[in-house]
């Protein structure tokens, strides 16, 4: 198993949830912290992700907030989690944009992740040497780091490889035929992304050029959800939007959901499995 605690990113995702909970009940901040027995600036502090409420205090905070005692239990195993004995995203961390920070941190326990990729085949479904192709020139990426990236895409893949994360991808078309330096190692890529397509959790599906327009045209995404192990819905989900020298998450329910829409709309479009892997194969018949 490859769960990786990230102790920044559970703290932000714990805050998140009781962010939305409170707003789903229009309860201020001030009336949270007279509940609780605490400042209000503690009560902001825990909704930014700053510090972990205790257990009690989460059980307080969603029983004001009308939440059934389940949700709560959850929640509180979410932030419960003992400290992990490494920092496993320490050696990359001046490597890490800060807006990516919590999102990689995030995929580390994630249960789920969807992406939606317009441009590049996934990080998660990578090969090594694909990696170092789309990084090299690349005016974001210093000639120093590039390899150090490329390790770090690596060991992102590793939740895929053990079986841990499920992972779905819509990929357009043309990714397929966008060189990352000479052929073998386009044909490389392609029979690793074969090959990952038939692992149970993971799925692949291409779009094709020929669909037109869609609503996903305006970017990539992904969608992080958290489930625990019998499907039960812990936190999330969250959707990441990454831009040039940018990003930005979004995390109220109601605005994740047009996310969902388009997720289910081009999942509905695309190939299937089965016809994706025969896309992808073609192009190494040709």
């Amino acid at each position: 198993m490859t769960v990786r605690d990230d102790v920044l990113a559970r703290k932000w995702l714990v805050g998140v949830e009781l962010t939305n909970y409170r707003a789903v009940t229009k309860v201020t901040q001030a009336a949270v912290a007279k509940a609780l027995g605490i400042s209000q600036s503690m009560v902001s502090q825990y909704e930014k992700g700053l510090h972990f409420p205790e257990d009690e205090q989460i059980a307080t905070m969603l029983d004001f907030y009308g939440q059934p005692s389940d949700v709560a239990r959850r929640l509180i195993d979410l932030a419960s989690w003992p400290p992990p004995e490494t920092d496993w995203l320490a050696k990359w961390s001046r490597l890490i944009p800060e807006r990516n920070r919590i999102f990689i941190g995030c995929e580390g326990f994630a249960s789920a992740v969807f992406r939606y990729q317009p441009l590049l085949i996934p990080a998660m479904l990578q090969t090594e040497d694909y990696s170092h192709g789309m990084t090299a020139g690349s005016a974001r990426v210093r000639p120093a780091d590039a390899k150090r990236l490329v390790e770090l895409r690596m060991a992102r893949r590793e939740r895929v490889l053990d079986g841990d994360l499920h992972f779905t991808t819509v990929i357009e078309e043309h990714v397929l035929d966008r060189p990352a330096g000479p052929p073998a190692v386009m044909a490389e890529q392609l029979r690793f992304l074969i090959t990952m397509a038939e692992r149970p959790n993971v799925d692949v599906l291409i779009l094709p050029t020929s669909v037109g327009g869609h609503d996903a045209l305006d970017g990539r995404f992904a969608t992080l959800s958290f489930n625990t192990s019998n499907g039960q819905r812990s936190a999330g989900p969250v959707v990441f939007i990454e831009m040039l020298g940018d990003a930005k998450y979004v995390t109220d329910h109601a605005r994740v959901q047009p996310y969902t829409d388009v997720e289910q709309q081009i999942r509905a479009i695309a190939l299937s499995q089965k016809a994706s892997i025969e896309a992808i194969a073609a192009r190494l018949a040709a």
